[in-house]
């Protein structure tokens, strides 16, 4: 009989967090299974950012094989200008877990797994959304109960403008979405048939960016309101693994994962200023252009502002909202320009590869307030893929302003490589000896190893290995 894996995910979940919640008495499933489990590091991606991880965590390979750089892909318009359209489901150029094992006759739930979207055919069911904000799913009878059901994800956009009007009640927002998609899960999980089964939950790395240190007094014992809203978020997930825990047999294996952690920032890098200040990005000086900043500029009521002052607040701290920032930049003379999220490891794309050289070198010799900003670059086709300095992020939002660092504001935390691993076999004893450092990519391989299922590896080129071996008590 083959042997089944559920993976739940937590999406930016840091050790930091989670050592204290394995004592938590309100997470009673959650602490008996960490106790019980071989617990180390899963080691993320670079750039280690949501969509990127969660893709090379389920295809078993890096970015650079499946295709996935960043939550956003340029897209070239007409007029020469570029729109950054969220990743989704035909940018992964690779099979995932699910593919293979549909090939193989097993049968699957896929439950809100990044970017995987829209929804597609598979042996067995798939519900997806983020991160777009409408619900996908087969087959289309799944998407009539999860409608009815009152489901509906949340984009990216949706995410960020809730948590920064008011961060208490977009927690409890979150909440009420888990829920949801807990209920879900509760009813697929036992009325279908299932060897592999795997969701997310997408907020808990919102509450790390947004109360990271509410969080951290909290497993310490000093509670707040924050801590307290993420405890009930929690529950939710305890009791999702409860439920799992009840359907799987023993010898059946739980990986509880984040595609990365999160820590402490104190900085912004406004990455694209920093281009255009070292000439490798530049503005269009057209009145046409002019006239479409002057029009965007006061298109946003005046309420007790002056306008001139307004005007002069938004001319140097241009913004991208929507990416509009990016119709202002001329496309015929960058170099490279940044379009990706806030996050340490961001994506630049070169207009010119020829300059490639020379923009890692000016990125890496950049100092500022006695300390070298960024500590890694690669490039990768036609792109670079650039990394902060501990306790800094990249801010590609803003191009004209007189700093090139900003101190940090509501996001308090912000993504680490580091995420948790936590595998626990249902009835059975698991090495518990060794804290272990994994690579993000080596749980495909690892569940399709567990599973017995025979294929030729060569075919799946997998860059991640099986940890299999590590499950085994050592004598």
């Amino acid at each position: 009989m083959t042997k089944r894996v559920a993976i739940i995910g937590l999406d930016g979940f840091d050790w930091c967090i989670m050592s204290g919640l394995l004592n938590e008495e309100n997470l009673p499933y959650l602490s008996s299974v960490g106790r019980r489990a071989l617990k180390g590091i899963l080691v993320s991606t670079i750039p280690y950012i949501t969509p990127v991880a969660w893709t090379s965590m389920v295809t078993g390979v890096e970015p650079w094989h499946h295709g996935v750089y960043d939550f956003f892909n340029l897209e070239k318009t007409e007029d020469g200008t570029f729109f950054r359209r969220p990743v989704c489901l035909t940018d992964v150029k690779h099979l995932t877990i699910w593919d293979l094992l549909s090939k193989h006759d097993k049968s699957s739930i896929v439950i809100e797994v990044p970017p995987f979207y829209p929804a597609r055919k598979i042996k067995g069911i798939m519900i997806s959304g983020f991160p777009y904000p409408k619900v996908s799913a087969a087959p289309l009878l799944i998407k009539i109960m999860v409608k009815k059901m009152g489901y509906r994800p949340l984009s990216i956009p949706q995410i960020s403008i809730i948590t920064g009007k008011n961060r208490l009640k977009a927690f409890k927002y979150f909440k009420q979405h888990a829920m949801k998609l807990s209920r879900i899960v509760h009813w697929i999980i036992e009325e279908y048939y299932w060897d592999f089964f795997m969701t997310v939950f997408i907020h808990t790395d919102t509450f790390h960016h947004y109360a990271f240190h509410k969080l951290f007094q909290g497993v310490k014992g000093h509670k707040s309101e924050e801590y307290n809203i993420f405890i009930e978020y929690m529950k939710i997930v305890d009791e999702v693994i409860a439920h799992v825990l009840d359907v799987l047999r023993p010898g059946d294996l739980v990986l509880l994962v984040s595609d990365h952690g999160n820590r402490p920032i104190t900085k912004s890098i406004l990455i694209n200023n920093i281009l255009r200040k070292g000439g490798f990005l530049y503005l269009k000086k057209s009145l046409s252009d002019i006239m479409l900043i002057l029009k965007e500029t006061f298109s946003t009521s005046m309420k007790n502002i002056l306008p001139l002052m307004y005007f002069m607040h938004k001319f140097i701290t241009i913004r991208d909202k929507g990416l509009r920032a990016m119709r202002w930049i001329d496309m015929q003379r960058a170099i490279a320009f940044a379009y990706s999220c806030v996050s340490p490891s961001s994506v630049i794309q070169l207009m010119k590869r020829e300059y490639a050289g020379y923009l890692m070198n000016y990125l890496l010799g950049l100092e500022k307030e006695g300390r070298r900003l960024f500590k890694n670059t690669r490039i990768v086709n036609d792109k670079m893929i650039i990394e902060a300095v501990s306790g800094y992020t990249i801010d590609p939002h803003k191009i004209l302003h007189f700093e090139d660092i900003m101190p940090v504001r509501e996001r308090v935390a912000d993504h680490r490589p580091e995420g948790i691993l936590i595998a626990y076999m249902k009835g059975r004893d698991v090495n518990r000896k060794h804290f272990y450092k994994v690579g993000i990519c080596d749980i495909a391989p690892t569940t399709i190893d567990f599973m017995g299922i025979s294929c030729d590896i060569d075919e799946m080129k997998f860059d991640g290995r099986s940890f299999k071996h590590l499950l085994l008590t050592s004598l």
